[in-house]
């Protein structure tokens, strides 16, 4: 999941991704009720919780859930 989020990063202008190691940071876990690994969470700029997926998802997967969110990704290319 880590190449695909790097990559998806790298693809397009606006995303920012951050990887959060559970074990060392417990109080993420209870703020968004992670329970399984991986769990993607999709954040506002202003950090609002917008979706929550549990497991993994492929590049195009993730544009789309951004797309059925609002919002239209710039492809950098």
């Amino acid at each position: 999941m880590a190449r695909i989020l790097e990559g998806f990063e790298k693809l397009y202008d606006g995303v920012t991704v951050r990887k959060i190691n559970l074990m060392d940071n417990m109080d993420y876990a209870k703020k968004y009720g992670v329970r399984v690994v991986p769990t993607l969470i999709f954040l506002s700029p202003e950090e609002e919780l917008l979706l929550k997926h549990e497991g993994i998802m492929n590049s195009e997967q993730l544009k789309d859930s951004w797309k059925e969110l609002g919002y239209e990704l710039e492809d950098l290319k």
